[in-house]
């Protein structure tokens, strides 16, 4: 047996050890995290016992074949989570199949973003616990319909609470639909970070 054979062998070998590694546990295990591309590459999850409900987040980045190739999998039902506000899927061809199977994602293909968030199966999270309420009415009212609202523990959040490493001075221009720019100019020593914040309407 020449040496390339050989080789050829022992990683034939180790691949039919990992396999039995990971099917173990993965045939008992009651909740399975994983990736989407996992899940296509590896056959190791249909070798199991079927799974009865798949959730699936970040779904807006999700092209369409692979959601519908994740759909036949679960016994009872599937659960997508994400933000319709979110990037699509992308893909540098412009081709008319390539933007139909994989620049959309589902909620382009179920028109949630012509029809304000509106869906009879989706229900729409509008309670954000992150920004203070000021920041949240802009982005509400840019992307989300004006649905989006502030938790009250958010209302006390301020910068001044996190002093910056460094002095810097931040401009930021939001125009509906399109973020025109983000500039950070370094101030003369001394001075105390200051944001600026544009609508340009």
């Amino acid at each position: 047996m020449n040496e390339q054979a050989r080789l050829q062998e022992k990683l034939t070998n180790t691949q039919s050890e990992l396999r039995e590694a990971i099917l173990a546990p993965l045939s008992y295990a009651r909740a399975v995290f994983t990736t989407v591309i996992q899940v296509g590459l590896e056959d190791l999850f249909l070798a199991v016992d079927p799974f009865d409900v798949v959730i699936v987040d970040e779904v807006s980045m999700l092209p369409i074949g692979h959601l519908l190739f994740l759909a036949s999998i679960p016994t009872e039902k599937i659960v997508l989570a994400g933000d319709f506000k979110q990037l699509s899927p992308i893909a540098v061809s412009n081709h008319v199949h390539v933007h139909k199977w994989i620049k959309q994602d589902i909620f382009a293909w179920l028109y949630i973003h012509h029809n304000q968030g509106e869906h009879e199966r989706m229900t729409m999270l509008s309670l954000q616990y992150r920004m203070h309420p000021a920041i949240c009415r802009i982005i509400s009212e840019t992307f989300y319909f004006g649905k989006l609202e502030a938790h009250v523990s958010t209302h006390d959040n301020r910068l001044a609470s996190h002093p910056p490493e460094r002095e810097y001075t931040v401009y930021l221009q939001i125009c509906p639909l399109h973020l025109i720019g983000l500039y950070v100019k370094r101030p003369r020593p001394g001075r105390a970070i200051t944001f600026e914040m544009e609508m340009l309407l």
